[in-house]
């Protein structure tokens, strides 16, 4: 399992990980930063629901950035982020 440092990451290493064009990554983080999605902490503490709500972020991507996540070590509604 790949774990990240959410002190210095952002969404994008979520979004960079897509198998995905780059010009629909770029609309992915577009909406994210619309949506209030702006960087990897934020985006823990919020629900499955509150991305799924985004407009622009439809539910395949929405479960491939879940996995993503997941695949981190991290998932939605982290209320806990100790510093190693």
């Amino acid at each position: 399992m790949k774990r990240i440092n959410i002190e210095y990451s952002t969404y994008y290493n979520f979004v960079d990980g897509l198998s995905i064009s780059p010009s629909v990554k770029k609309r992915i983080r577009q909406a994210l930063s619309h949506g209030g999605f702006y960087d990897t902490t934020n985006l823990c503490k919020k629900s499955e629901d509150d991305l799924r709500a985004v407009e622009g972020i439809d539910g395949k991507i929405a479960d491939k950035i879940k996995s993503q996540m997941l695949n981190a070590g991290l998932h939605f509604n982290m209320t806990d982020f100790r510093r190693p």
